[in-house]
Parts: structure tokens; C-alpha cells; sequence
């Protein structure tokens, strides 16, 4: 009887499972410093499968914190619990705790729980054992080239090795190869450009779309949602984790095609087609994001602000960027570029310093009252120039008639070691709730948006 109830199990298992493989390169960084949650804790009496349920569809979301809790409460409760363990195993592989992660997969390697399935090519649905994908996800973690790992997938079944998955990713996560883009991988102080890896992305959306495997308003949603990711300068922060290397188009590509043909077929249904096409496409740019990334630093000095102009031109050329997008980038670049100032005579640096809080022109400036600090209000973009800033104030205004009434102001913000940053916040608003209420239309429209004040 049970043996039937962790078949049934795996069965329905196995598109979460899959899928999580799949994008092993695509999850973002987590805390790398915390303790493998319940191998020590004492087994209670009873077994719930609810959480490791809920971590398997989490990890499958991109949902890693949430994922994070519900492995830990799973294991707390059967610490040898082996869906639970292989949910932990994937949990820190796709997080960057690869010592975690064998310690996970170790425990699996003794049993012999055959619950997950798979599909070889051309083949009907074949059992494999918990042990055998701890194996291979084992080699990864080792570091075995990536084609003997694939071998190992398309082998035919009854080796002990066979992981059995196809027209999937194989490459070892996090370590992907950026193979398949017009752009050149460029190395920047020691390591690949942030901006240029994060653009392979957008290479790919766009070859997607061309391929007809996403709808023009999927390409556009994606793409504004995360376009801060290649104009760090003029747009709000993209989701978190673009700047790690992807999958290479053409495997994005063959396993989007596989899905179609595998419902043409009648092999999944199409809810399971969508929440693998979903997952996929999240993990290449999410719809909407999660977790925003941190803004990207802005150059320093003008050799850096010069090597970001020729990535700029890079992007421009392989046509990544609107002509109004490019140009924009460009001012807010040339501006960090230009030579520095001559010396200011005494009298020159006699004259009034202008407000810390940038002031708007025209209608934005008078609509806010003499003394707003601790007012709400929403932060709708970060930018590297208070003059940048200032210049969006009538697009906002223009573009979403719920800020037409409100003021609007450039804040200063001090981040450290991450630079200077000028926040645009519009306001006053009656009370959080209803700064609240703003941003979720705000976010509807595909606008970053969150609740503040003014300080």
C-alpha cells in the first residue's frame, strides 16, 4: 500500500521535479551561510506530505525563501523523508550551497524509493530511483564536463547512472555557457559584464518571439520588466539574479518546441505544458519579478564611464535597445564621462548650493506643501543624476493619469559603497494605505512602484 501511495506520488511529482532540473542555472543567490535545516532533529510521529509538496512547487515557482521554509518544515518532521531530502538537494544546488546539497543528495544515495519518472525520447514512462538522480545531480555538483553528464541523461534505461531526461539543460548549474547571443562575452575587471551577460537574455526573448514560441505582448512585458538590467542609468532595477549566464537560446528553444509537440500529442495536459512554458520563461526574465536586484553601481571615474559607452554601442548594434532608450543611456553616461571641471574661482563657488531634493518644474513642484518630510509617498525610480530624474517627471505624469495630481520630487539617497542615488517619489498621499493601494495599480500597468516617504 505504500509503495502505491509514493508511486502515485512521484507520478504527480514529476513535472515540478523536471522542471527544476531544467533551470538549475537560473535561480537566484541565496544566504549561503545557513545550516541544512531538520538532519538532526528528531522524527515525529506521522508523516504530512503538505510541505515537501509545497517546497517542490515552490522551487518550481523560483520561490527559493519560501522553498527554504517548507524543506525545513518537512524535515523537521521525517528527517530522512526522501522527497523532502531531494527538495533540499535541489533547493541548495539551485542556491549556491553546494556542500548542502551533497549532504542532501548523500542521504538519498542509500535508498531505493523508484517514484520519479521521465521521458526518454520516443519511449513510453520509465521509473527511476531517488538514489540514481542523486547520483548524476552529484556529478554536477563535482564538476564532470557537461557532456558526459548528457550522455549519462540519453542513455537507454537499466544503468544505475541514467538520469533519463531529455530536451532538457544540461549544463552543470550555475556554470552555463552563454553560447548562442550576437554578443561577444565581454570580461570586465576580472569577470564577465554584468550588463552584457543580463543582455544575452534579452538576445534570447527576442529569438523566441521571432520563433513565434511567445506572444508580442509576452516579449513586451518581460522586456519592460526587466530592462533595467541593460540601462542600469535610466531605468528602475530589474528582477534579481539576471546577471548570472543562461541557458543557451537554442536549448530554450527545443525544449518550448518539445512542450508543443509533447500536448499535440496528448503526452501532458495543458495546464502541465503552461506551468513548464511559465516556469521557463520566468526564469529568463520574469513577468513580474519577486525580488528586484540592487542597482548596479555607476561608473566612477571616465575610463569605466567610457567602457560602459562602448557596451552601450555593443547593445545598439545587436539590436537590444530602441533609438530613444539608447539615447538616454548615452546622456546619462556622457555626463560621467566629461573631463573633469577646471578649478571654480572664489566667486563662482560663492553662489547658492541648490536644495539636497531636486526640485520639479511646473505643476510638480507646486503641488506639494512647504513641509512634507514623513509624508507618504511612492518611489517610482532610482536614478544615477538628479537631472535625469527631474526630465521623467512629465513622461510619469503623462503616462499614468493617478500621478497627474500628485507632486513629485528627486530624493538623494546615500548607499554607500553602492553609490549615489536619486529617487523619484510622488506625493503626498493620505496615509500608507492609500500609497499602498497606488502601487498595485502601478504595478498592473508593469510599473516598478513601492511605498515610501518622503525623507
Amino acid at each position: 500500500m505504500l509503495g502505491s501511495v509514493v508511486l502515485e506520488r512521484g507520478m504527480r511529482l514529476l513535472p515540478v521535479v523536471l522542471a527544476v532540473f531544467s533551470l538549475g542555472a537560473c535561480g537566484m543567490a541565496f544566504d549561503p551561510d545557513s545550516a541544512l535545516p531538520g538532519f538532526t532533529s528528531g522524527a515525529s510521529s506521522g508523516r504530512t506530505a503538505d510541505p515537501t509538496d509545497m517546497a517542490l512547487a515552490a522551487l518550481a515557482k523560483g520561490d527559493y525563501p519560501g522553498a527554504e521554509t517548507q524543506v525545513g518544515m518537512a524535515l523537521r518532521k521525517t528527517p530522512r523523508d526522501p522527497y523532502a531530502l531531494l527538495a533540499a538537494g535541489l533547493l541548495y544546488q539551485n542556491t549556491g550551497r553546494p556542500n548542502l546539497a551533497r549532504q542532501a543528495y548523500q542521504e538519498l544515495m542509500g535508498g531505493r524509493v523508484t517514484a520519479v519518472t521521465t521521458f526518454p525520447p520516443g519511449q513510453r514512462l520509465v521509473p527511476r530511483s531517488l538514489s540514481e538522480l542523486s547520483n548524476i545531480n552529484l556529478g554536477y555538483l563535482s564538476g564532470q564536463p557537461a557532456d558526459h553528464l548528457a550522455s549519462q541523461a540519453l542513455s537507454p534505461p537499466g544503468r544505475a547512472d541514467v538520469l533519463g531526461v531529455s530536451q532538457t539543460f544540461q549544463g552543470p548549474p550555475p556554470a552555463m555557457s552563454v553560447a548562442s547571443a550576437p554578443l561577444p562575452a565581454a570580461q570586465m575587471a576580472g569577470g564577465a559584464s554584468p550588463v552584457l551577460t543580463a543582455a544575452q537574455r534579452f538576445a534570447t526573448l527576442r529569438e523566441l518571439a521571432e520563433h513565434g514560441l511567445i506572444t508580442e505582448d509576452e516579449f513586451r512585458a518581460r522586456r519592460q520588466a526587466n530592462i533595467g538590467a541593460i540601462l542600469p542609468l535610466t531605468q528602475p532595477p530589474p528582477g534579481a539574479g539576471l546577471d548570472r549566464p543562461s541557458p543557451a537560446s537554442q536549448q530554450i528553444i527545443s525544449r518550448l518546441q518539445e512542450l508543443t509537440r509533447s500536448l499535440e500529442r496528448g503526452a501532458i495536459s495543458p495546464a502541465e505544458q503552461n506551468a513548464e512554458r511559465q516556469m521557463i520563461l520566468d526564469g529568463l526574465l520574469p513577468a513580474q519579478p519577486r525580488n528586484r536586484a540592487n542597482p548596479l553601481p555607476a561608473p566612477k571615474d571616465f575610463m569605466s564611464a567610457a567602457t560602459a559607452v562602448g557596451q552601450l554601442e555593443r547593445l545598439k548594434t545587436a539590436g537590444l535597445l530602441t533609438a530613444d532608450e539608447y539615447a538616454r543611456e548615452r546622456e546619462a553616461l556622457d555626463r560621467i564621462a566629461q573631463p573633469p571641471a577646471p578649478p571654480q574661482t572664489a566667486s563662482q563657488t560663492a553662489a547658492p548650493k541648490k536644495s539636497e531634493a531636486g526640485s520639479a518644474s511646473g505643476t510638480a513642484a507646486s503641488a506639494l506643501p512647504a513641509n512634507i518630510k514623513g509624508k507618504p509617498a511612492v518611489h517610482l525610480a532610482s536614478y544615477k543624476s538628479r537631472e535625469q530624474a527631474e526630465k521623467d517627471i512629465a513622461m510619469f505624469k503623462k503616462k499614468f493619469p493617478e500621478l497627474a495630481k500628485l507632486g513629485m520630487l528627486a530624493i538623494k539617497a546615500d548607499l554607500g559603497s553602492k553609490g549615489v542615488y536619486w529617487r523619484l517619489k510622488a506625493g503626498p498621499l493620505a496615509n500608507a494605505k492609500a500609497a499602498t493601494a497606488l502601487c498595485a495599480k502601478l504595478k498592473a500597468s508593469r510599473q516598478f512602484c513601492e511605498p515610501s516617504v518622503f525623507e
